[in-house]
């Protein structure tokens, strides 16, 4: 029984660990979930950038733009701008 156990945990634990997304879904679950303005990806050097853009909650009069790039960098970057013209 005990032996069924711990195998049963180091699966658990493998299987949280490859797949992070699940685990963040998880451990967000109660957060408030709120649209995005646009989303989509660009090609940079055959990997695929995911780009966000979205107002913020608390200044809906700033447009943010977040983009992360794939492939063996994983980087981030992050712009927010007055929104003009509206």
């Amino acid at each position: 029984m005990m032996k069924r156990l711990i195998v049963a945990m180091m699966f658990a634990m493998i299987a949280t660990t490859a797949n992070a997304g699940l685990w963040d879904s998880v451990a967000t679950s109660g957060w408030e979930e709120r649209e995005n303005v646009g989303q989509y990806k660009l090609d940079v050097y055959g990997f695929d950038m995911r780009v966000y853009e979205f107002h913020p909650k608390n200044d809906p009069g700033v447009l943010c733009v977040a983009a992360f790039s794939g492939g063996d960098t994983n980087a981030f970057q992050m712009q927010c701008n007055p929104v003009t013209g509206k």
